[in-house]
């Protein structure tokens, strides 16, 4: 398994990358102790993959107790050194208020950080938040145009 030799080696990628098989189930058995270990190895080196998947788990609760503050801190982290998935999964927080305030601007700009690195859920995300008012005005016509960037994404009716 090319992610263990890496991982072993103490490369960081690798290091998620095998947490990622661990935690799905692919190419092994589900462990998910052993992809939190592997996660945890992962961002002290500051692989910002694995800060926001130990994010997931700790906002989630796979494999260890949720802790929703712990969780913020790590995708707060993951989304400073550019990881357009953390910028979605923080907002998603302040839209929800999980550990943090409930504020659509702030997910708002949060999902524009995260279109503008390329992300396409974020460009659904933000279409929604054009469509309802949520951080920002209406905007039906910039709503179409997050819709027409994205022509082969189904845009959910709700979250």
């Amino acid at each position: 398994m090319q992610f263990k030799l890496s991982a072993d080696a103490g490369n960081s990628s690798g290091q998620n990358g095998l947490g990622v098989c661990y935690e799905n189930g692919e190419g092994v058995e589900v462990d998910l102790e052993k992809a939190i270990q592997l996660y945890q190895k992962s961002p002290e080196a500051g692989n910002s993959k694995a800060q926001n998947n130990l994010a997931d788990c700790y906002e989630n609760g796979k494999g260890i107790k949720v802790d929703l503050k712990k969780a913020i801190q790590l995708y707060q982290k993951s989304a400073e050194a550019g990881n357009s998935d953390a910028l979605v999964n923080l907002a998603l927080c302040y839209e929800d208020g999980k550990a943090v305030e409930v504020d659509f601007k702030q997910a708002f700009q949060l999902y524009q950080k995260s279109v503008e690195a390329g992300n396409s859920n974020a460009q659904v995300k933000l279409g929604y938040c054009y469509s309802n008012g949520k951080g920002v005005e209406v905007d039906f016509e910039r709503q179409l145009n997050c819709i027409k960037s994205q022509p082969k994404l189904v845009i959910p009716m709700h979250r």
